[in-house]
């Protein structure tokens, strides 16, 4: 990507926000979703991308396993959070990025590392994206999310706490 394609504002964990691409490269994406800081935040290295899907694959927990050895449900909710929305960035308009307006889990049995995590747009409406997410483990179905994303123009940066903003 170009400098010019590079929000240099830092978030408050330090990580460069990029735009996404503005071509529906499937090798663009793969490259910006790699790059993104939910994805590597979360550990997510992305496999697939394509016409309202994504794929990802976990192989470690950025928190501490439970007791039996599964990957916590708070941290599975923000992987599919992040699946979520990478399946939608790809076919909107450059320019609108994605917000989270609901996202229900349901957690079916233990998800333990290798995760396989497959999100697919399941309907756009007027204000509305529909997403479903499917969490696998072993080829076992360990978590199933169910959410909605509000199209919102403009790419969204974050700055960093301590820094105040000024009014303009």
């Amino acid at each position: 990507m170009s400098d010019t394609e590079v929000d240099l504002l830092l978030g408050p964990n330090g990580h460069r926000h990029v735009a996404p691409p503005t071509s529906r490269d499937r090798d663009e994406w793969l490259t910006w979703m790699a790059e993104n800081p939910g994805c590597v935040a979360y550990a997510m290295t992305p496999l697939d991308v394509g016409d309202g899907v994504a794929v990802v694959e976990v192989t470690r927990s950025v928190v501490p396993l439970n007791p039996n050895g599964a990957v916590h449900g708070g941290l599975l909710a923000a992987i599919a959070d992040q699946a979520g929305a990478l399946a939608i960035l790809p076919k909107l308009e450059p320019g609108v990025s994605a917000v989270t307006g609901t996202l229900h889990l349901e957690y079916f049995r233990p998800a333990r590392l290798p995760l396989t995590v497959e999100s697919r747009v399941a309907r756009f409406a007027r204000s509305l994206v529909f997403v479903d997410v499917t969490i696998t483990s072993g080829g076992q179905v360990t978590t199933a999310a169910h959410g909605t994303w509000v199209p919102t123009r403009g790419t969204p940066v974050s700055t960093p706490v301590s820094t105040p903003v000024e009014p303009a």
